[in-house]
């Protein structure tokens, strides 16, 4: 009664009071509920205050890295000065040096080539009494084969380039030195031998102009350079009517579907009758001095059309797999008026000597399947052989010269290789050749051993390449056998082919090494 006397002297009823109390409790919740926030809100800001300062020392350690690397490669560039200029040196497909504004570049290179070679002639070679065939039934041994370095690159500017292939050459003699001897007649090999030396100035995007020593633009298996045959060596039928090397001025015209070479030149290498006679004059253009007497006037063109495919992939004969395809037409044609150099005269007089006309051309075909390929290549020689030359010093009472009319040789390839593994191919190869001789002169009667009797050439070669790198270090092995007699016109030393009667057997085998 008291509590509702003053309740009622507050002028407060009891409903009044029940919801004061709810109130008061409501607000105590509240407080207590932003009191709990409040803490969780003070524990996010410190974490925050945490993470910040980790990522100030972590930018602060970058920042101090970033100035120690640049230190270091200052101090780099520092030591790669040549005479206070900044240099580049390394290794892309083979050592170079650079000028860092790309005005001047040195590439060096080249490879290192061991062969095995065994030639076997069964009934002990020689026939009859034909003193130019081989008399040795098995004759094997070690040679470097191709062993070159290679200098290359440009100067003043990309447009200005410059080339250098020098070989240690295995030098045989081609003399018989008596009448019971082998026409092997020694060897020199380690000699030094400038192969190739010229400097090629660009027109423009698409003519350029080349003046030095080069591969005469004519026979597509000569323009494969040595580090990318297919077999050990080439062909005995491009040895004899590849024309070689020779000095000059050579005109191009490259785009990307098609190419055209054309060269006034000294005239190709006389290879022609297997060094013992040669129809064309015997003149060897492989450093010849400007002022030789009997010098030639050549020309050479050569003009090759791609369907489809990258030029890059027709360097070599070989198509890996995964390569794209490709086709190659080509054709070649030389030009050649010459006296003969009568062998061995350091300077041979040539007066009253009749010149030499050489006509030639060959049309060549090659076809990449990505992991195959296919080549074909056919030759025909006309030499108008007035003053021809027998290199051979045996019982010649007079000058070792004769008319032998008009010479015809001729001569095919044909090629395939296929890959059993991405790093084994397998290869054959088919060579045809034939020659007719106008006339033989009955005297001296070496004349008639060299060239009769003129006997068809046939030889068969099969073998494999296991490219342990590539092309950059690869071991190639082969077995050829003779169909037919190899006459000595037709005898071939670097390539393993001996003059002798019919069935002879040559194994190769060789490690090639390029850098």
């Amino acid at each position: 009664m008291l509590a509702i006397c003053l309740l009622a002297a507050l002028g407060q009823t009891p409903q009044d009071s029940a919801r004061s109390t709810s109130a008061v409790d409501e607000l105590v919740k509240r407080l207590d509920s932003l009191e709990r926030r409040n803490i969780q809100l003070e524990q996010q800001v410190s974490d925050l205050q945490s993470e910040s300062g980790e990522r100030w020392l972590t930018e602060e350690r970058a920042s101090e890295i970033r100035t120690i690397v640049a230190d270091v490669v200052a101090d780099a560039d520092s030591r790669m000065s040549l005479q206070s200029d900044a240099m580049t040196a390394g290794w892309n497909d083979g050592f170079f040096l650079a000028s860092p504004d790309g005005r001047f570049l040195l590439k060096l290179g080249g490879m290192l080539q061991t062969r095995f070679i065994y030639s076997y002639i069964p009934n002990d070679g020689r026939s009859g009494t034909n003193l130019f065939l081989d008399s040795d039934k098995n004759v094997s041994g070690f040679d470097l084969g191709q062993s070159e370095l290679w200098f290359s690159g440009h100067v003043f500017s990309p447009d200005v380039t410059f080339g250098s292939r020098i070989q240690v050459a295995n030098t045989n003699s081609v003399y018989l030195l008596d009448q019971n001897a082998n026409v092997s007649g020694g060897s020199s090999s380690g000699a030094l031998q400038v192969l190739e030396a010229w400097v090629r100035l660009a027109l423009d995007d698409a003519w350029s102009i080349r003046a030095g020593q080069f591969r005469m633009a004519y026979s597509r298996e000569f323009l494969v350079q040595e580090q990318y045959y297919t077999a050990v060596d080439r062909s005995v039928i491009d040895y004899h009517l590849g024309m070689g090397f020779t000095q000059g001025v050579e005109l191009e015209y490259a785009d990307a579907e098609s190419r055209f070479r054309c060269s006034i030149n000294d005239g190709a290498q006389d290879f022609t009758g297997g060094g013992l006679v040669s129809f064309a004059g015997g003149l060897d253009p492989l450093g010849k001095p400007w002022n030789y007497d009997g010098g030639a006037l050549s020309f050479a063109a050569r003009y090759e059309v791609k369907p489809w495919g990258g030029w890059d992939q027709f360097k070599s004969f070989t198509s890996p797999i995964g390569d794209e395809s490709g086709l190659l037409l080509g054709v070649g044609a030389h030009w050649q008026q010459a006296q003969p150099y009568l062998y061995p005269n350091v300077d041979p007089p040539t007066d009253g000597l009749n010149y030499n006309t050489w006509m030639a051309v060959t049309v060549d075909a090659t076809y990449m399947m990505g992991g195959a390929s296919l080549f074909g290549s056919f030759y025909y020689n006309s030499i108008d052989s007035e003053t021809a030359i027998l290199n051979n010093s045996i019982g010649l009472s007079s000058d070792p010269t004769a008319d032998l009319g008009t010479v015809g040789m001729y001569g095919a390839v044909v090629q395939g290789a296929y890959y059993f593994d991405t790093d084994v191919e397998g290869f054959a190869r088919f060579e045809w050749g034939n020659y007719t001789v106008g006339q033989v002169p009955s005297a001296p009667a070496q004349w008639g051993q060299v060239l009769t009797p003129s006997n068809w050439l046939g030889i068969v070669t099969v073998g494999a390449n296991w490219y342990i790198d590539g092309q950059d270090a690869k071991i190639t092995t082969d077995l050829g056998y003779a169909l037919t007699n190899v006459d000595p016109v037709w005898q071939t030393y670097p390539a393993g082919w001996r003059a002798s009667g019919m069935n002879e057997f040559v194994f190769r085998t060789k490690f090639q090494l390029m850098f």
